[in-house]
Order: structure tokens, then sequence, then C-alpha cells
């Protein structure tokens, strides 16, 4: 028989003849017994079959067109080897090991970072080379090593991260996830790969200058297979450290890669993750920024007594690591989105607990302090990375919202609209012209 699918598939006319095997069993079926009609079906579906499957085999073959990818499978290969080698010598602890490991997986790392030298597509191609060779399996396995934490801080009622007692090997693990981040972003394929194997990196979660959460976020980001497998003790688990280790804005980013899949909000975990948030409120929704109680901060953190615009005149939001302002504006956004879209429940449930002149006045009174006077020297980038989430929570909430009781929020709150405000019914039918409250000063 023959396997030669005529162009335009069988859909043509007189294509179905072009292959003889199909053929063939096509005739059985026309005059033949039951038992031979049984079998000619059998024959027909395996036949069609295997046809689907090969062509799903051949989707996953990499053709080696350029150079560049023929020397990176080579590397692939050699690295494999070695990193199979160096495993003991980094169970003994040996120095030259850590130095030899880290240099290989940068190497590496390099194929499949976006830059002037690879472009998307090139990218693409490194990263199904290396997943195609499992250059992850010895990686992964290596995060395996035990990587022992100091907990003192903790134990003292500090909300601080766990320092990592080996810190040569706490450095590796960020080499490994920088790498993993990199290897599965935008690529379905490996996302799926690695997706099982992300409870390994969950143990590691906590330990300072250990960035993890942004590799087990873009494991999921973009990919609904396995947006629709989370579960909420999965999201409920950093909610709780947020409450035992402290604010840190990029536990709170990291909910953002399961609330839309290429700019389309996800309902189902939109109302998980909102619900999450709203349950532990008093801990983890940060709506003024305000630290003079030292709220949520260790007994000695220098931030305690301080309001937002004490932060925002420092800067503070560049600070390398557990930003207040930036976990500020992280929360706000967050919840901007759970509400985008049309998810009407999430929006009523914000509602009340971000009113809309809340809302206006932190777009509006950045930098007034509790004087009323504004608060001189602040930088102009500064107010507008703190305003921007509160538009969006503004937008989300309250401008997309098709309830009748947003809608009249809308029409008659203070310092929204200039001028006057539209005229209202009254109850015994005529219409009553109120002028605006407010009597001065910016308006949205």
């Amino acid at each position: 028989g023959s396997d030669i699918v005529p162009p335009g598939g069988y859909a043509g006319e007189g294509a179905a003849s072009a292959d003889a095997t199909l053929t063939m069993l096509l005739g059985l079926l026309d005059r033949s017994g039951t038992d031979t009609l049984n079998m000619a079906m059998r024959c027909l579906f395996r036949h069609i079959l295997q046809k689907v499957r090969v062509l799903q085999e051949l989707k996953q073959v990499q053709l080696l067109a350029f150079p560049s990818a023929v020397f990176l499978f080579h590397d692939t290969e050699i690295a494999i080897a070695q990193l199979t080698a160096l495993k003991k010598h980094l169970y003994a602890d040996l120095d030259d090991a850590y130095e030899a490991t880290d240099k290989l997986v940068k190497e590496l790392t390099a194929y499949i970072t976006p830059g002037d030298n690879a472009d998307a597509e090139t990218v693409k191609q490194n990263q199904d080379i290396i997943i195609s060779r499992e250059l992850d399996e010895p990686i992964v396995a290596l995060l395996g090593l035990e990587l022992a934490r100091d907990t003192s801080r903790r134990v003292k009622g500090e909300l601080e991260l766990d320092r990592a007692l080996h810190t040569r090997r706490r450095e590796l693990f960020q080499t490994f996830y920088d790498f993993l981040r990199l290897l599965v972003r935008d690529n379905k394929r490996c996302q799926e790969k690695i997706f099982p194997v992300v409870s390994v990196f969950m143990d590691h979660v906590g330990v300072e200058h250990l960035n993890v959460a942004d590799t087990v976020a873009e494991v999921f980001r973009d990919n609904p297979g396995l947006l629709i497998q989370v579960k909420q003790g999965f999201l409920q688990q950093f909610v709780l450290w947020i409450i035992e280790y402290g604010r840190k804005a990029r536990w709170l980013r990291f909910f953002e890669a399961f609330l839309e899949i290429k700019g389309v909000p996800v309902r189902r975990t939109q109302d998980l993750i909102l619900f999450l948030l709203l349950q532990n409120s008093s801990e983890v929704i940060d709506l003024d920024c305000d630290y003079t109680e030292g709220i949520m901060l260790g007994p000695e953190d220098p931030r305690i007594g301080k309001t937002r615009i004490d932060l925002m005149r420092e800067n503070e939001h560049f600070a390398k690591y557990a930003s207040l302002l930036k976990y500020h504006c992280a929360c706000i956004n967050l919840l901007a989105m759970c509400a985008a879209g049309r998810n009407a429940s999430s929006k009523a449930l914000l509602a009340p607990v971000t009113p809309l002149k809340m809302i206006i006045s932190n777009i509006l009174d950045t930098d007034v302090r509790p004087d009323g006077k504004r608060e001189e020297g602040i930088d102009l980038d500064t107010l507008q990375y703190v305003r921007a989430p509160w538009v969006r929570l503004m937008k989300d909430v309250f401008f997309s919202s098709q309830d009748h009781a947003s809608t009249h929020t809308l029409l008659f709150v203070d310092r929204l609209w200039s001028g006057s405000s539209p005229s209202r019914a009254t109850a015994g039918g005529g219409v009553e012209t109120e002028e605006e409250e407010y009597k001065g000063g910016p308006c949205v």
C-alpha cells in the first residue's frame, strides 16, 4: 500500500484512490462478511490514526538548519555529560565544581536569552532543542541538593526571608532558576515538560536572594491547559508566605500570570485570587501604604513610622529588595486585574472595598500631606508610578461596570467631572438641578 496523501487531502474528487491502502480497505467494506468487515474497520482506523500520530511526532522533530542550532545541539550533549560528571563533586561541596557548573549553565542561558544575537524565532528553536535533549532533567536533579536555611529571624518575630546557610549553593540555584525561567518563556512545550516538577521549586520559596516565584509564574503564563489545573491550595500558599515572611511585591506579581491569557482575563482565577486576597485583607492588601504603626514590619525595620509620602520622597521603590512602595502599587494593580473584563462579581466585591472617592483622592492627592499642603521635591516619575495603578483600578472596577449603582456613583461623585452635576429626578416626578458640591481644586 501507499501512505501518500494527495494535495488538498482526501476531500477532492478521486483523491481517495491515490492511496492504495485506503482504496483496498474501502473495497473490503463493500462486499465482506461480518468478520472481514470488523477486521477491515479496525485496520482502517489504525491506518488513519497512524498518520495522525506521525504528523504529531513530526512537529517535535528539530531540523538543524542553521550553524548555531548545530552548535547548540552539540553543546547540549556535552553539557548533559558534564553535569552528570559534576554532580558527585557538587555533593562533595568542591568549589571548582560550583564554578564549572555555574559557567556551563550561564553559557547555555545565552542561547535562550532574547537580544541582538537571538530573535524570538531563534530563541524558540533553541528552547525546543534544549528540551528535546532533556537538558532540564539534570538541572532539576541538581536542585534536589539540600539548601539549609537559617530561620532565626522568623523565630524572633521578624517578618524576613530565611538566609541560606550555603551561599555558594544558593547562588548556583539562582543560575538554575534563571535558566529554567527563560527556557519555559512563551513555549508551551517547555512549560508542559517543567510543570510536573514545580513542587521541587516550591521548596526553595522563602530563601533570601533566591527568586523562585518568577520561574514558577513563567511555567503557567499564557498556558490555558496548565492554568485550568491550578488549585486553590497552590495559590493560597503564596498568600500564606506573604503573611509569614512579610510583604514582597514579587509574590503579588506572581498572581498576575494566572489572571489573564494573552491579555484576556480568566474569570475562574480572578474569583479565586480575589477571594484569597479579601480573606486575608488585613495582612495582604495595602491600600494606603501607611506604616506609622509598623504593621506587617519586623520590630527593627527602619521604615516603621513612615507614610507613603515619606517613601515616595525617598524613591523607595528603587530598593532592590522588599520595597513597600512597590508592594503597594503591585497590590492596587492586582486588585484591578481581578476586576478586569466583564467580571461583574469581582467589580461588586471591590466597589465597597475601594470606593470611587478613595480612588480619586489617591489619584489627585498622591503628594498631599495630612495638613493639606503638597509635598515638595517628589519626583514626577514617582508620582506617575504611584498614580497609574489607581487609574487602572478606577477603570476596571467602575468605568467598565454595567452595574446601576456604579453608573450612578460615576455620575454624581465629587471631583470626577468639572462643572455642574447632571439633573436628578425628584420624588414628585420633577427635575432638580443640583450644583456640584466640590468647589475647587484638581479634578480627574
